[in-house]
């Protein structure tokens, strides 16, 4: 691990009380669209068209969405009673716009990644940062130094856009839907998340930071982050969670998708500080090729309910795994 890496993740575990940093919940969230209620058809199609979506995604959520109704309850699930999805507002877009800089995110959003450090630790270590509130990234900030190395740091949502061959070849590949009735659900609600793709023979020597924010109970958040390193190529990226004091519950259904083609290095590492009424279900998985390296640290505090199904598939002759 870089010195800056270990300051940035040294800093977030020191900042590891929640509600002491955080406070209580928002009150009144700044929301401009929201969508709750029975998870259906229309639902899903309504969600990718607030997007607006490609086709070929919309196709991708409905065939998630009948993967979801058909898939029964996990059986390694800890609970007897069913988590209510229908009492959830399932998307929740902020009404601000996305922001490159500090000073244009609105103080009530702002405070908490100020309370956490986030603004100092992209000033002095980090190469890119994206902050996520809620369903949507409400700032990215990249600096010129990852523009210099042709490596690309953006939204997920954006990436369906832009870059859809490289998106189609690895985005619910790694870890498909059909996995388990919640993996379904995410793949038919995700919205958010982070797009990462090094070319090959790039090596990055400042990491790459995301952030995620569920602002109040009452809420699901479904985000969706792939990360990429192509051959030759090295990686590292930072995922931290956090959440202030909930009245209720909220319900976090992400996903993490990591690729390492021939001779490539990935690391991520991942501090989940989450409520202690989060239910949060963590769906990584990583593909390392031959002769590649992924390393993969993962913290978490205490929540309501943790399922963490993390793996990596090795499907080469020659792999490192550091875990």
């Amino acid at each position: 691990m870089s010195n800056n890496s270990a300051e940035s993740l040294k800093t977030v575990i020191e900042r590891s009380s929640v509600e002491e940093l955080l406070g209580p919940e928002m009150e009144f969230a700044p929301w401009e669209a929201v969508i709750k209620g029975r998870i259906t058809k229309d639902m899903v199609e309504e969600l990718s068209r607030i997007k607006g979506e490609p086709d070929w995604m919309r196709r991708l959520r409905l065939r998630a969405l009948e993967m979801f109704e058909k898939l029964p309850e996990p059986k390694w699930l800890p609970i007897k009673e069913e988590i209510d999805l229908e009492s959830l507002v399932l998307y929740a877009k902020p009404s601000v716009e996305r922001a490159r800089s500090w000073d244009d995110v609105p103080k009530e959003i702002r405070r908490y990644y100020e309370a956490l450090g986030m603004p100092e630790l992209e000033a002095k270590v980090l190469a890119g940062l994206l902050g996520q509130f809620d369903s949507e990234v409400v700032y990215l900030h990249v600096k010129k130094y990852l523009e210099e190395k042709g490596a690309v740091v953006t939204t997920m949502d954006e990436a369906v856009k832009k870059y859809p061959d490289i998106v189609k070849q690895y985005f619910a590949r790694i870890f498909p839907p059909g996995e388990h009735k919640f993996a379904a659900l995410h793949v038919a609600l995700w919205s958010g998340g982070t797009f990462v793709y090094v070319p090959p023979g790039v090596k990055l020597d400042m990491p790459i930071e995301s952030f995620f924010l569920i602002g109040s109970s009452g809420e699901g958040q479904f985000e969706h982050s792939l990360i990429i390193a192509d051959e030759g190529a090295s990686v590292e990226w930072l995922e931290g969670c956090a959440a202030p004091v909930y009245k209720g519950f909220s319900f976090h259904d992400g996903m993490v998708e990591g690729y390492a083609a021939r001779n490539a290095h990935l690391r991520i590492n991942t501090i989940q500080n989450w409520s202690r009424n989060i239910i949060n279900f963590n769906n990584k998985r990583a593909v390392a090729m031959e002769n590649s390296t992924v390393e993969w640290v993962e913290g978490s505090s205490v929540v309501r309910l943790a399922i963490h199904t993390q793996a990596l598939c090795l499907r080469a002759r020659v792999l490192r795994q550091v875990s």
